[in-house]
């Protein structure tokens, strides 16, 4: 499981990525498509967080991920 810190960026992602999956489970592409794309959308995610783990400067940044919209 993740670091209690991650949480934060976490939620804010999936604050962005929320919409995108809900077009997705409304949308008439197969199971199996629709599968092939949460799984990148994770991966995504994941190499977001692997980046706040290999460079603590992002963690600190006042930037706002949120605001990215």
């Amino acid at each position: 499981m993740g670091l209690e810190k991650d949480l934060s960026p976490g939620e804010q992602l999936l604050t962005l990525f929320r919409p995108f999956l809900e077009h997705l489970a409304a949308s008439d592409l197969s199971p199996k498509t629709i599968q092939k794309h949460v799984d990148n959308t994770w991966a995504l995610g994941g190499e977001f967080i692997r980046d706040l783990h290999s460079d603590s400067s992002l963690r600190k940044s006042q930037w706002s991920w949120s605001s990215a919209r």
